[in-house]
């Protein structure tokens, strides 16, 4: 106990004999209300004073808290591998000589992808900040940008051979997901293909940044839409989740980064700044190359019947 009392000597008694199954880090709640013994992770969601008192506590005592401790984490990503985006994509769709439509390209890192593999690119993107930082990218062949809707694609019926959705259905307005997905129908080939890939609303990187950016609810409603898809048309062929980790430098870098996708975060942003800095470093793992938040992601891979 970080404030010892003789009052709870026969308590501390009974943990320290105590025997568990297992491993795993313990919390000993000794406050009137909340006595008794709790595996860290079992709230089903950390409040800030949460938070706040882990992190506290481990910096107190020298320890890094890893996120299962301030969140349980879902079983069925929590196992799976650490992989590339592109390794992902290019594991479930051929790219080589295809028309592939990168819809929400925002900065065209998977655009430029596409083309490095052989495919010919177009990123889409409703927004003039997104496509001007794109076109400002060195270009690796003869990828395109233009702007355009995921619901009002601007492409011929039967065009193309492949539509992404990276990070970026949940984007669409929730009352246009369903014509977003009959849109890619429309301008897909005959057993065409369209890669669908969100993050899940779980994770390091999701509950460091859920104070400014909880897409829980959009993110959920994104996904029910992939499930009316056979109604524009589309026959499921897979659904596989994968662990992206990359770092991030400080989190000043994060900041920027967020910013220059949408400057209207930065007041926000600014407003739960301290909250945000805790969070960085109870969720962040510090490794040699950087900070690292593992992100799971959902790919759910559907032909045009």
């Amino acid at each position: 106990p970080i404030h010892p009392n003789p009052r709870h000597k026969p308590l501390l008694a009974t943990f320290a004999e105590e025997s568990f199954e297992g491993e795993g880090v313990f919390l000993l709640t000794l406050s009137p209300g909340g006595r008794g013994l709790r595996r860290l992770g079992e709230r089903s969601e950390p409040s800030r004073s949460w938070v706040r008192g882990i992190a506290g506590a481990a910096r107190v005592f020298s320890i890094r808290p890893w996120p299962g401790m301030l969140r349980p984490m879902s079983e069925d990503w929590k196992t799976a591998p650490v992989r590339t985006h592109g390794e992902v994509l290019s594991e479930h769709v051929p790219l080589a000589g295809k028309r592939v439509l990168d819809v929400g390209c925002g900065n065209g890192h998977m655009t430029r992808y596409v083309t490095e593999q052989g495919g010919r690119a177009v990123g889409i993107d409703p927004g003039a900040r997104q496509l001007e930082r794109a076109r400002a990218e060195a270009r690796v062949g003869d990828e395109a940008y233009v702007e355009g809707a995921g619901e009002n694609l601007p492409e011929p019926d039967g065009g193309a051979d492949v539509v992404i959705y990276f990070n970026s259905l949940h984007h669409v307005p929730m009352d246009r997901l369903d014509d977003a997905l009959s849109d890619a129908g429309r301008v897909l080939k005959p057993g065409g293909t369209l890669y669908i890939a969100e993050p899940v609303a779980d994770g390091p990187m999701f509950w460091f940044q859920k104070a400014v950016n909880d897409e829980t609810e959009v993110r959920a409603l994104a996904y029910e839409a992939i499930g009316r898809a056979p109604a524009a048309g589309f026959e499921a062929v897979t659904e596989t989740i994968y662990v992206a980790d990359r770092p991030i430098g400080a989190f000043e870098d994060w900041r920027d980064n967020s910013v220059s996708i949408n400057p209207a975060r930065a007041e926000k942003i600014a407003a739960h700044e301290a909250e945000l800095r805790a969070n960085f470093e109870a969720f962040g793992e510090a490794r040699v190359d950087g900070v690292h938040f593992p992100q799971p992601i959902r790919v759910n891979v559907l032909r045009k019947t």
